[in-house]
């Protein structure tokens, strides 16, 4: 499990977010409403943004907190998939939901036996 945040590895995963969104470095402090030399140090993981900071870029982003913090390469997949089935369940009725929930337990339990079995 990692512990310690890779301050620069966040730095590069910001100034890729940035670039991939067309964001000049300028228009992109004064979004954040910082100076452009704090973010060029951030950028380059001489400082550490704050946590205020750092949610503000993943807002601005629209990048989960988690891509930038963590080094698995696939650390924001579980978000990816959560939006995509919040959006998806908000279109059921309270009743479908429901049921939905029900079918959700049953196959848990079922992949937790099966798992067991296999130990």
């Amino acid at each position: 499990m990692q512990t310690e945040i890779n301050y620069k590895q966040l730095g590069k995963r910001i100034v890729e977010k940035r670039k991939e969104k067309n964001l000049l470095q300028k228009d992109f402090a004064d979004m954040l409403g910082i100076a452009v030399n704090h973010l060029s140090d951030v950028e380059r993981g001489v400082k550490r943004p704050s946590l205020d900071l750092l949610m503000k870029i993943s807002c601005l982003l629209n990048t989960p907190i988690d891509y930038f913090v963590k080094d698995l390469p696939n650390a924001c997949c579980a978000y990816i998939i959560n939006g995509e089935l919040a959006i998806i369940l908000e279109q059921f009725t309270p009743r479908s939901l429901n049921l939905i929930q029900k079918m959700a337990q049953e196959i848990l339990e079922y992949q937790n036996s099966a798992i067991s079995r296999k130990e």
